[in-house]
């Protein structure tokens, strides 16, 4: 199990980093130049979610992350029946964290990811350049994924937060 282990902690740690700084970067940075640069900003976007796939690239990310993080979780608990462990500050805190990446996860896959998929549905119906309703439906369904992106960025940064403090007692 010792190997186990240590390759579930490298991918998680790594997949960890990757999602969480991913999400934050996009949240603080990258959104608020798109939205300052208007229509050359969707350009923009559309080059680093279709072209480079980020989308598709964060979802197994996250997943990955999920995942060993169960499969961790399972080994700390023995298979969950050491309830007492979550009652240690270590195992309240990774739990903490846990909830919040779970919440952003599920904020992605049930808020995100279907509110994309009904740009790219108009985006890809209007054939050229939207129609002003069109256009209207788009900044709505924009801005319904930036704030669900800032929402799980908070997530994610608790997450960090509480797992990477769970060995320290205060």
């Amino acid at each position: 199990m010792g190997m186990e282990l240590v390759l579930l902690r490298l991918i998680h740690i790594c997949t960890g980093a990757f999602w969480a700084g991913g999400t934050i970067y996009v949240a603080l940075f990258v959104l608020p130049a798109v939205k300052a640069l208007g229509p050359e900003g969707g350009k923009f976007m559309g080059q680093l979610t279709k072209t480079r796939n980020l989308p598709v690239f964060m979802n197994i990310v996250s997943s990955l992350n999920i995942i060993t993080g169960v499969r961790l979780l399972m080994i700390l608990t023995d298979n969950f029946r050491n309830t007492a462990w979550f009652s240690t500050h270590y195992g309240m805190c990774i739990s903490i964290g846990m909830v919040a990446a779970l919440g952003a996860f599920s904020i992605g896959f049930f808020v995100s990811r279907p509110t994309a998929n009904k740009v790219n549905a108009i985006v890809a119906a209007a054939g050229g350049p939207p129609s002003p309703e069109q256009t209207a439906q788009l900044g709505v369904l924009r801005a319904k994924m930036a704030k669900s992106l800032v929402i799980m960025a908070w997530h994610l940064a608790a997450a960090l937060i509480f797992m990477s403090l769970a060995k320290y007692s205060f």
